[in-house]
């Protein structure tokens, strides 16, 4: 067996372990004691020591022990194992999760298969190709929710955002003992959204690899983007002791790397701090770029005694900002291709003053690199509509029998992918009194959380959800009760059955929680339930980078959790009694249900008076207002330790936009992002009122824009392009592949271009990408297609996607890569 890493002679605080463990402590005992026995001592002291508290309390001895032997047995015969180290091996394959997907055992699943994928290769690079071939067979990119699904969910539903094919392909790679880790940037600079990937140790060094896409190592859609951005981090399970790389954050069970040498030649910019011009120690400074309407945070740390941070930054400017104190101050960095920088902020603002300012983004573009890597698109293609088929069960005929019985069966089902071969059979089995209630269950869950649901345990939810309903209030509208008190999602926890769990638990000890509606003020229970929890669940300071957020099972297991767990145990505590219940919006209480909402918190500070604002947009004289969107176009955030974006639902009334918010200084943020990704960010300082304060903003193109910042390239007409393109109608062309940059770009614009009055011309890169359903899924229909092999060649196409705008022959705009804002960006220039 692998030797023992130097660090791991340290003898675990099994009393801070077994504390964490809460009620699961005799299960991690157990787990110890046969791990000991069987000879995985090491690695299941490294394993319990940086484990989240999430698994602590999860935790079965049985799949742990399963998952140590699979690991155990591939090591032993895959042929490069002599290449890893033990840093290698404890960092980036024995850690059995890769980021906040829930608790799983898909190595112990997959162990075999995948060694059969590999066991006649001698190159860890061949190795690599064929995995990830293996998770192109098994998924393709598509956006799902911000909570991530497992690597099996991820099978099981054929599709997965950037981050979810990550977790699936770094498992498939762990499994097979070669070294992989979750490669991130927190927000892109020129763009809305952020990316995750896959950075695999092949032969001495790190490379970056699209997960499903099949590319040579280093040659990623992204690449580009990567070296443009403002930083690049990779998480790592446990403290990192003997790295050479540099650490952003170094915990007690984890570290973060910052990986952005890896792509590009930086800036060491150091953040010197100074109030009345001496160093200030301890300040808060955050590194911050626009992004989805806001500026938000890539980067967070606390000045030494020389009042000074550093990091490791890529070319992009930022907005940098710093707070101490109730003091604040920010400047603008833009980068000078210099090896190291320095800039001052001096702390002496108390608000931040109206204001607006450009954050240009690097313009880094790489030859793409003659690749040796030839996969064969068209057998993978197969496998993967095999797989497509075979997952996807809700055939006619079981169609029209769902239909008959429940329509909304019929979406539950197919939602539900592979796992309706287990729920379908498992409904018809129900009894008739809870069939009802299974489609309330379901109906509201998104597919992942469907897939990801088992009929294990799920008649005694049901029996539960049947009791909590008949402690509820009956004159409770229909729509809370579905949203707010029968489904079991409450924000981003794990997902899993809590109901019955937390009744049980709950039954003897708050025994006033269970009386029916009427009898005890609903304010009096909820007064009781966070009394109970302020002396019975410990509060956590600190939230874990690995693992999903406790669920109310898990908080009331572990009794302990943070203040956002506590909250969200204290709602499904409420729901399991009858009492519909939401986490408030700002993430600081709980809004309960009793004849409206109501809203409570540990520091009871939330019965306040009511303060609104209304917003009004105009442009050209015209209120646009109805038109915009939150997030898309506009956001709110406070300014405090860092800029936080307030997660809001607002009003439209009377084209105007209300929001309520709390007392305080808030900050409107919108802006404009040219063809580049430039963003030219307005800042504007709100105050909610009582009585509610109206605020009006025009919507106008920044002072000094130019022509260049909306079209980045010259056009010349292709031969093969001079007949489809006659006639004065607007025109898009439109060159992809089937990679994550073309789905992402073409499906958030798809509102634009499925609308678009003139012709749409798409331009399939390869021969392959020609059976692409991408057009329709789009929902276009006014399209040609066009392959001429040297016609992306004579484009001179620099990165997918290409999308370009003609009228009367002229080109207005060519826009390549990645770009979220293409929808708007179409929209301001088609009209």
């Amino acid at each position: 067996m692998l030797g023992i890493f130097i660090f791991l002679i340290m003898e675990i605080n099994n009393d801070s372990l077994y504390f964490r463990a809460g009620e699961n402590v005799l299960e991690v005992k157990k787990f110890l004691t046969v791990a000991y026995e069987q000879g995985y001592r090491e690695w299941a002291d490294f394993l319990l020591k940086n484990m989240p508290d999430v698994d602590l309390v999860n935790l079965t001895t049985s799949d742990f022990i399963e998952y140590l032997k699979a690991l155990k047995k591939n090591y032993e015969r895959v042929a490069w194992r002599a290449k890893i180290t033990p840093e290698l091996f404890y960092h980036y394959i024995l850690p059995y999760r890769v980021s906040q997907e829930p608790l799983e055992n898909f190595t112990s699943l997959y162990a075999d298969s995948l060694y059969e994928i590999v066991k006649d290769v001698k190159s860890m690079r061949q190795a690599v190709f064929r995995i990830n071939e293996w998770v192109y067979t098994k998924a393709r990119y598509e956006p799902t929710e911000r909570w991530d699904q497992t690597a099996l969910a991820t099978v099981m539903r054929g599709i997965g955002r950037c981050e979810e094919l990550s977790i699936l392909l770094i498992k498939a790679l762990r499994t097979v003992i070669i070294p992989a880790r979750h490669t991130y940037t927190p927000w892109w600079s020129h763009t809305n959204s952020n990316h995750a990937w896959v950075e695999v140790w092949v032969d001495g060094r790190w490379y970056a690899l699209g997960a499903s896409e099949l590319t040579n190592l280093n040659d990623g859609w992204f690449m580009n983007d990567a070296r443009r951005t403002a930083i690049i981090k990779s998480l790592v399970f446990g403290p990192i002791t003997t790295s050479q790389e540099i650490i952003d954050r170094q915990e007690k069970t984890y570290s973060v790397i910052n990986a952005t040498s890896n792509y590009t030649h930086g800036t060491w910019l150091t953040v010197r701090v100074l109030k009345n011009l001496i160093p200030e120690e301890s300040a808060i400074v955050s590194i911050n770029v626009y992004n989805y309407a806001s500026l938000v945070p890539c980067g967070v740390k606390k000045t030494d005694s020389r009042g000074e941070v550093s990091w490791y930054l890529g070319s992009s400017d930022l907005f940098i900002y710093a707070q101490k104190d109730s003091l604040i101050g920010f400047e603008i960095w833009r980068p000078h291709n210099e090896p190291s920088d320095t800039i001052i902020i001096n702390l002496t603002y108390r608000e931040l003053p109206d204001t607006a300012f450009w954050l240009r983004t690097g313009r880094i573009l790489t030859p793409k690199a003659k690749s040796e890597y030839r996969p064969d698109f068209k057998t993978l293609n197969l496998l993967r509509q095999k797989h497509e088929r075979q997952i996807n069960i809700v055939n006619q005929d079981l169609e029209l029998t769902l239909r008959k019985l429940d329509s909304n069966l019929v979406r539950i089902f197919s939602q539900a992918y592979a796992r309706a071969r287990e729920l379908v059979p498992y409904y018809f089995d129900l009894p008739e009194a809870y069939k009802e209630l299974f489609v309330k269950y379901f109906i509201n869950l998104v597919s992942k959380d469907i897939v990801m649901s088992d009929s294990s345990g799920l008649l005694q939810e049901l029996m539960a959800l049947k009791y909590a309903l008949s402690l509820a209030d009956p004159e409770t509208p229909e729509s809370i009760i579905h949203n707010y008190l029968i489904t079991p999602r409450i924000l981003f926890e794990r997902m899993d059955k809590w109901h019955a769990l937390l009744q049980a638990k709950l039954f003897d000890t708050l025994p006033e929680l269970f009386v029916p509606y009427g009898f005890v003020p609903v304010k009096e229970k909820v007064r009781a339930l966070f009394d109970w929890t302020d002396n019975h669940i410990a509060l956590k300071q600190s939230p874990e980078p690995f693992g999903p957020q406790m669920n109310p099972a898990d908080v009331l297991r572990a009794r302990r959790g943070t203040q956002l767990e506590r909250y969200i145990f204290i709602a499904g505590a409420l729901r399991t009694v009858g009492v519909p219940a939401r986490i408030k919006w700002d993430y600081e209480g709980v809004e309960y249900w009793d004849k409206t909402w109501h809203e409570y918190s540990f520091d009871k500070k939330a019965i306040t008076p009511k303060h609104f604002i209304r917003l009004r947009f105009f442009k050209n004289n015209q209120n646009v207002t109805p038109g915009l969107k939150y997030y898309e176009d506009f956001s709110i955030s406070q300014f405090q330790d860092m800029p936080v974006r307030l997660d809001l639902e607002p009003e439209l009334i009377d084209s105007s936009i209300v929001v309520q918010l709390n007392p305080g200084v808030y900050y409107l943020i919108y802006g404009w992002r040219n063809g580049f990704g430039d963003s030219y960010v307005w800042l504007k300082k709100l105050q909610p009122q009582p009585d509610t304060f109206e605020s009006s903003i025009t919507l106008s193109f920044p002072e000094d824009i130019s022509g260049g910042d909306l079209v980045t390239r010259g056009w010349s007409t292709p031969k093969v392009l001079r007949k489809a393109l006659q006639g004065s109608e607007p025109i898009l062309i439109i060159v992809f592949d089937q990679s994550e940059a073309s789905r992402a770009t073409l499906l958030h614009a798809q509102p634009v271009l499925a609308n678009f009055s003139g012709k749409i011309l798409f331009v399939p890169v390869a021969q392959e990408d020609i059976k692409s359903n991408l057009p329709k899924e789009l929902g276009i229909k006014n399209y040609r297609l066009i392959y001429h092999p040297g016609l992306v060649k004579e484009l001179a196409i620099k990165e997918l996607p290409s999308v370009i705008y003609l009228r009367n022959q002229k080109c207005l705009l060519w826009l390549e890569g990645l770009n979220l804002e293409l929808g708007r960006i179409l929209t301001r220039i088609i009209h």
